[in-house]
């Protein structure tokens, strides 16, 4: 009979193991998910969801040679942003079916300001590199429209009047204002 309590204390003992080596389990299991997922939404903002969509002609670095910009013949878009914003990249999510929409992938450039995003005087540095004097950007991330006569009207770049981010409607009001057709 003192056999049999010893196997009973026995199995009882490796039932809680086994639930506390399940539960370590779940947790272990848990919290590498979680840091899977939060590493894989990280690496999602790294990159211009317009640029990884292919849905841009071209795309440029602030820093880099923007000549190319300056010598492109009107009827052209500008999107000036930067990478690491969920906000931002949910906003360029809603841009694409604008985008695709008007079919503007052939007009639309991408000009990324991740090296001068935490710069204080980063808007009079993006007027200054894209030669804008009388008619400037004032926050970003923006759209600007080169009309067919090579210009920039004061109505061809989205500027909010509140400090709310960008949105698709301020886009389709630009293009509305331009009579821009599908």
């Amino acid at each position: 009979m003192p056999r049999k309590k010893k196997n009973k204390y026995q199995e009882m003992y490796n039932r809680y193991c086994l639930a506390g080596v399940i539960i370590l389990g779940v947790f272990i299991i848990s919290y590498l998910g979680f840091t899977f997922i939060n590493d894989t939404n990280e690496k999602r903002y790294e990159q211009s969801y317009l640029v990884k969509s292919k849905l841009v002609k071209d795309s440029y670095n602030i820093e880099g040679n923007l000549s190319n910009i300056k010598n492109l013949s009107g009827d052209y878009y500008l999107y000036i942003s930067y990478t690491g914003s969920e906000s931002i990249y949910k906003m360029e999510k809603d841009l694409k079916k604008l985008i695709k929409e008007y079919k503007l992938q052939d007009k639309f450039y991408y000009i990324n300001i991740d090296s001068i995003k935490s710069s204080d005087n980063k808007v009079s540095l993006i007027n200054e590199l894209l030669g804008l004097d009388d008619i400037k950007v004032e926050k970003v991330p923006t759209i600007i429209y080169v009309n067919k006569d090579n210009k920039v009207l004061r109505n061809n770049i989205i500027t909010r009047k509140d400090d709310s981010l960008m949105e698709v409607g301020d886009f389709q009001k630009l293009l509305d204002i331009n009579e821009i057709s599908k």
